[in-house]
């Protein structure tokens, strides 16, 4: 049995020296972390306060594109002709006096 614990004493150390803590070394690390992250916020803010400042914060590029077409031209221009047309034949029709008759 002895024989046994002597070989557990040098595990035992060894587990116990890796399991130190150093609160110092811990609260330095906290500290310069909180530092650095209220660094980085006051540079964000200052610079988000500038931009307001110069309203240029929420400015875009506006794209001037033309808009896609609804109707299909060809189509529209086939239509309008028509009607043009029928105009013509019915301004025809109020200026001549004589008809012909269909019948013959």
């Amino acid at each position: 049995m002895n024989d046994f614990l002597s070989k557990l004493k040098p595990h035992r150390n060894i587990l116990h020296k890796t399991k130190n803590i150093n609160p110092h070394k811990h609260w330095v690390v906290l500290l310069k972390v909180f530092f650095i992250v209220s660094v980085i916020s006051i540079i964000l803010n200052l610079l988000l306060s500038y931009l307001i400042k110069k309203e240029k914060i929420f400015q875009t590029q506006s794209v001037i594109s033309k808009p896609p077409s609804l109707l299909k031209e060809k189509l529209l221009n086939d239509v309008t002709e028509s009607f043009n047309q029928k105009e013509v034949k019915s301004n025809e029709f109020k200026t001549v006096k004589v008809f012909k008759d269909p019948s013959l």
